[in-house]
């Protein structure tokens, strides 16, 4: 019936009766259109439908099971679904490590069809993303969103995306539209989108802040988990060591997700540098009279060393094979 009336309804069953009389065809163009306008009209609102019917029987205290009436609402549509967009879309570079994929097609589609791994790496389901020509796939977190008239299909992997990586989208012909006409092929992007660089920056400050940078222009907050004041950061090709008061050290490996390691010290420590394959980092004289030095090979381990001076550490460097400090009153060492 669609939005006609019963009068149009019946005006339109007389048309179809007459046309159809003589030899069991229907031939009048103008009327296949209007039946197709019908569908069309049906497909966003067949749930509500669906629900209407059910709740009337409910109403009435009668148990009845609805049939799949929809299955015969789309059998005249016979035009195949195609890719629309996908986003990220096909050569597009810095893509955020926490970015969402999503993919729109041409009309609505039958929920059900559209899947994802969500257990594993393997390359199942209909919406695949993959790095590696789909050896594996990214594992995602959850089953497809649906939005957009149940036209777009966006999944979120479970855990961040590579950096400096380049990822191709997949969606197989397994997908169908509400008639059950699926892909006519599939759907591959061709070069594939390219995950952002490695932050190559990152700025500490008060209160735990932390950003980062990939080109020292667009700056992104990060979470620290502390509150601490943090005054120095280093990095050593493979993680991200920062420091700061109350003993403070942070490691990351993306500059994203930040872990506490043990110092086992209180005092503020105000500097750290990486060199000679060795983090060193620096500070006050708070607790142990003499100016803390702590070194360590991974950033997460340390181990106290001998200053030689009371002068609080501000800084350190390395250079030329040399480690320097310099703190209050002109103080300087090297190592």
């Amino acid at each position: 019936q669609s939005d006609k009336t019963e009068a149009e309804l019946t005006e339109l069953l007389s048309t179809i009766n007459t046309d159809i009389r003589t030899d069991g065809t229907l031939d009048s163009t103008n009327t296949k259109a209007t039946l197709v306008t019908a569908m069309d009209y049906l497909k966003s609102r067949r749930s509500t439908i669906r629900t209407n019917i059910e709740t009337r029987y409910s109403n009435l205290g009668i148990s009845a099971t609805i049939p799949a009436f929809e299955s015969f609402a789309f059998k005249l549509d016979t035009t195949a679904p195609t890719v629309s967009s996908v986003s990220p879309a096909d050569t597009t570079t810095s893509v955020s490590i926490n970015s969402s994929i999503s993919a729109t097609f041409s009309e609505m589609m039958d929920n059900t069809s559209v899947t994802t791994n969500s257990s594993n790496t393997t390359c199942t389901g209909t919406l695949q993303v993959s790095s590696d020509s789909f050896s594996t796939c990214v594992q995602m977190s959850s089953s497809p969103t649906v939005s957009n008239s149940e036209k777009t299909f966006t999944v979120t992997p479970s855990s961040s995306l590579s950096y400096s990586t380049t990822y191709k989208t997949r969606i197989t012909t397994g997908v169908k539209d509400l008639g059950a006409n699926t892909l006519s092929s599939q759907y591959d992007t061709g070069t594939g989108f390219t995950i952002e660089a490695l932050p190559a920056h990152v700025a500490v400050g008060s209160s735990g802040t932390i950003f980062t940078s990939p080109d020292g222009i667009t700056w992104t907050s990060r979470t620290s988990g502390t509150s601490a004041t943090l005054y120095g950061a280093t990095y050593d090709n493979s993680k991200y060591v920062v420091v700061g008061s109350n003993g403070t050290i942070l490691t990351s490996t993306d500059g994203i997700t930040w872990s506490s390691s043990t110092s086992g010290i209180t005092d503020s420590l105000n500097g750290v540098a990486f060199g000679n394959s060795k983090f060193v980092t620096v500070g006050d004289n708070g607790t142990s009279g003499t100016a803390v030095i702590q070194t360590s090979s991974d950033g997460i381990t340390w181990t106290s060393r001998t200053s030689g001076t009371a002068k609080q550490l501000r800084g350190v460097a390395y250079g030329n094979s040399t480690f320097v400090i310099v703190g209050e009153s002109g103080t300087i060492l090297t190592s």
